[in-house]
């Protein structure tokens, strides 16, 4: 499926939803999503990117912004999961 359409079926499990329910549903979808971004940079934008200015905004910029937003989104799953 497409990051569109993995999005909107996202927001159509999270509509429903509301409170804690809502945030751990809503954090599990951010690392899923951004795990499969990290993943498709990985595999597909920087073996593919030829153009040296692109390779090193892929490297510079979009791969550490997903690798720190993915971290940031594990530990507040894991916040979350210790929560009561």
């Amino acid at each position: 499926r497409s990051f569109y359409e993995e999005s909107l079926s996202t927001l159509e499990r999270l509509d429903p939803l509301s409170g804690v329910t809502f945030d751990v549903a809503y954090v599990n979808a951010q690392v899923a999503q951004h795990a499969r971004a990290l993943d498709v940079v990985d595999a597909v934008l920087l073996p593919g990117a030829n153009h040296p200015q692109l390779r090193v905004v892929l490297v510079r910029d979009v791969r550490p912004a997903l690798v720190r937003e993915l971290a940031e989104a594990r530990a507040l799953q894991a916040e979350l999961r210790r929560a009561p």
